[in-house]
C-alpha cells in the first residue's frame, strides 16, 4: 500500500510540474509575466537553492559546489523568483542526467559600472552528465524538445523547461547559451 501511496504521491508532483510549466508558457506567451527588480541576497538565494537539491544529490552520490565571485555585492537588484526559477530548472536537468561527478554553480562579473553601481553577472551551471549530442543543441531551448524520443526515454518530463528558461532570462535582459 505505502509503494502505491508513493506512486500516487509522486505521479500527482509531476503532474503538478507539468501543469505549472504549461501556465508559466503561456503567461510569457500572453506577455503577462512579470519581472520584478528589487534588492536582494544573492548569497542567501545561492544557500537556499543548495538547500533545496540537498536531499537528491545525497541520495545520487553525487557532489554540488557552488562559488560567488568575492567582488558581487551581497545584495544585488532582480528578481529573485525568477532567477531561482531559472537555477531549479537547470539544476534539476544537471541532476537528472549525471550519475557520476557532480554540479557546479557560479557567479561571476561580466562588467561593472562604478560610477552607477551597475553589474552585469553571468551565471554558470556545469555538470559531469552525459552531455548534449550536437546535433541537439540548437534546438535544446525549443519547447517539446527533448534529449530522447519515443519509448527510450527514462528521465521524463516536458520539453518546456528550457523554453521556460531562455524567456525568463531574456525577460530579465539575458541571455543564455550552451
Amino acid at each position: 500500500q505505502k509503494e502505491y501511496v508513493d506512486i500516487i504521491k509522486s505521479s500527482g508532483f509531476n503532474l503538478l510540474h507539468i501543469v505549472n510549466d504549461v501556465l508559466d508558457l503561456s503567461k510569457i506567451e500572453a506577455g503577462k509575466l512579470t519581472v520584478a527588480n528589487r534588492p536582494f541576497n544573492l548569497y542567501d538565494l545561492f544557500e537556499k537553492i543548495e538547500k533545496m537539491f540537498s536531499a537528491t544529490i545525497s541520495e545520487k552520490g553525487l557532489y554540488y559546489r557552488y562559488n560567488i565571485d568575492e567582488h558581487i555585492p551581497q545584495y544585488v537588484i532582480g528578481d529573485p523568483d525568477r532567477l531561482q526559477q531559472v537555477f531549479i530548472n537547470l539544476i534539476s536537468n544537471a541532476i537528472k542526467f549525471t550519475v557520476d561527478g557532480g554540479i557546479d554553480v557560479s557567479a561571476g562579473i561580466v562588467w561593472t559600472d562604478e560610477e552607477q553601481k551597475y553589474y552585469k553577472l553571468s551565471f554558470t551551471i556545469r555538470d559531469s552528465g552525459v552531455g548534449i549530442p550536437k546535433d541537439k543543441i540548437a534546438t535544446i531551448f525549443e519547447r517539446f524538445e527533448q534529449l530522447e524520443h519515443g519509448t527510450q526515454r527514462q528521465h521524463g518530463g516536458t520539453g518546456l523547461g528550457l523554453t521556460i528558461v531562455k524567456n525568463l532570462v531574456e525577460r530579465m535582459g539575458g541571455s543564455i547559451s550552451v
